[in-house]
């Protein structure tokens, strides 16, 4: 804002409409005529009438302001206040314009990947207090992800024992959206196996920090819309390359398979330019219910090799059975060797669909001339 000029301006994006040059000094009094056609505007040596219609001062009007000053137009479309020597005009309709609402709306739209990054980031700083919070959005937003349960559980407890030493108590503080979140039911679905979520732009890849569900030790995830360089998904519209731009190990972790429970598992995999190979490996982490502890113990851990022809389908069926231990589950794969394309080993290759697990898995289904275990297979069950 320039001295001596009125603005009119949007009040929802701040973008200047009209500007009105006028007083050269400190504005002390404004108020809009009875009628809402103009603005009496009052300085330090200045008196101005502006027509709203004409956008322009009109020096032949009277000088009949209205006794009680009003900063809001009779017809409540127009607000104006003083800044300094500007008088500042704001549509206070402009929210209700067609474009006004579609932004509005856009702004207002739950993002999940933005709070799953808030979450994490919350997490790994031992934020406890945002990462439940985050957490809580996000179970409510959608309950039938187990991870956002488990997650928003093992946030809630390291919150009260962060209290419970400060000896504090946190019910006081939690927000609603924790209290109504922690009262729903885990949800029975293993979510987002086909990596359908977050949606990609047809026909093309995209590199993303977060999806739904799963986690990556790198930074990156990569993920492949149906068709793009002449590679069908095996289930729904996308799939995810394990070798995006760097080693890296795609995983998901379970609080849900209790102890003595037989674990069951189904992917789809496929190689990129010629036969890649994934290595799946099942941990329970132990009562500290982290990677990389001693209490870890390794249940399950398989490579797997495909050609690039046609997508093969692995399950746990042929296996040993798997029983769980009873501690959280970590379900990993991560790239082995891969034919290279045009750049290195790792950053090309092992393609990953529908990809699930816990006690009990629907098998992923085989099309015609995928294959079953290392055979064509048909459709099973």
């Amino acid at each position: 804002m320039d001295n001596g000029i009125i603005k009119c301006l949007d009040a929802p994006t701040e973008h200047e409409l009209t500007i009105l040059k006028g007083h050269t000094d400190t504005l002390t009094q404004w108020t809009f005529s009875d009628d809402g056609q103009r603005i009496y505007s009052v300085s330090n040596q200045e008196k101005l009438c502006w027509d709203l219609t004409t956008e322009k001062t009109d020096p032949d009007a009277d000088w009949t302001p209205p006794t009680k000053l009003t900063q809001v137009s009779p017809d409540d479309r127009w607000l104006i206040d003083g800044d300094g020597n500007n008088l500042i005009l704001v549509d206070r309709e402009y929210k209700n314009t067609p474009s006004e609402k579609r932004f509005r709306a856009l702004k207002a739209r739950f993002d999940p990947a933005w709070h799953q990054v808030q979450a994490t980031a919350a997490t790994n700083a031992k934020n406890w207090y945002s990462a439940t919070v985050h957490l809580a959005l996000l179970m409510k937003n959608d309950p039938d992800q187990t991870a956002f349960y488990d997650d928003l559980h093992s946030s809630i407890q390291n919150l009260k024992l962060q209290f419970e030493q400060q000896k504090l108590d946190l019910e006081p503080h939690l927000a609603l959206v924790v209290r109504e979140s922690l009262k729903l039911s885990r949800g029975n679905e293993w979510p987002n196996a086909s990596f359908e979520q977050p949606e990609v732009r047809k026909g093309f890849f995209e590199f993303r920090e977060t999806i739904p569900r799963w986690k990556t030790t790198g930074k990156l995830f990569e993920i492949w819309s149906t068709g793009f360089l002449g590679v069908a998904a095996h289930d729904g519209n996308q799939f995810v390359e394990l070798n995006a731009n760097e080693d890296a190990t795609l995983y998901q972790v379970s609080t849900g398979i209790e102890q003595d429970a037989v674990i069951e598992f189904s992917f789809a995999h496929r190689g990129r330019n010629g036969d890649d190979t994934l290595k799946l490996t099942i941990t329970d982490l132990g009562p500290d219910n982290a990677i990389g502890g001693s209490d870890d113990t390794v249940l399950f851990a398989k490579d797997y090799t495909t050609g690039k022809v046609a997508w093969a389908v692995y399950h746990s069926t042929p296996e040993p059975a798997i029983v769980a231990l009873g501690n959280k589950l970590r379900f990993a794969f991560s790239a082995v060797p891969a034919t290279g394309g045009r750049g290195p080993g790792t950053t090309e290759g092992n393609f990953l669909d529908a990809a699930e697990f816990g006690a009990v898995v629907a098998t992923a289904t085989p099309e015609a001339g995928d294959v079953m275990n290392g055979e064509v297979g048909g459709r099973i069950k």
